[in-house]
């Protein structure tokens, strides 16, 4: 749930694709959940609340953490040297500790 809602979010902040294409796969990712969650409780792997209360906590961290996401203030892909993002409005930064 975590990584769905987080791709959710991402998907839908972008304007890299269209509006069918952003349902089509907003689609295929809550089939995916649908399908875990209910064989989860199928298999016997768990019960139905903790699959329930999983899929809540899940999806609060996926929220708050798409709250912390933070916006790119340069224009990455204006150059041609560079890989175009599928997230543009985004960027990853890493810092090197010594």
């Amino acid at each position: 749930m975590f990584i769905s809602v987080i791709l959710l979010i991402l998907l839908w902040q972008t304007k890299r694709f269209g509006v069918i294409t952003k349902l089509f796969l907003s689609a295929l990712i809550f089939a995916f959940d649908i399908t875990m969650v209910v064989s989860r409780v199928y298999l016997g792997e768990h019960w139905t609340s903790d699959v329930i209360g999983g899929s809540i906590l899940g999806a609060s961290f996926g929220f708050f953490a798409g709250m912390l996401l933070k916006e790119k203030t340069e224009h990455a892909h204006v150059s041609e040297n560079k890989k175009k993002s599928w997230f543009p409005k985004y960027k990853i930064e890493i810092k090197r500790v010594e």
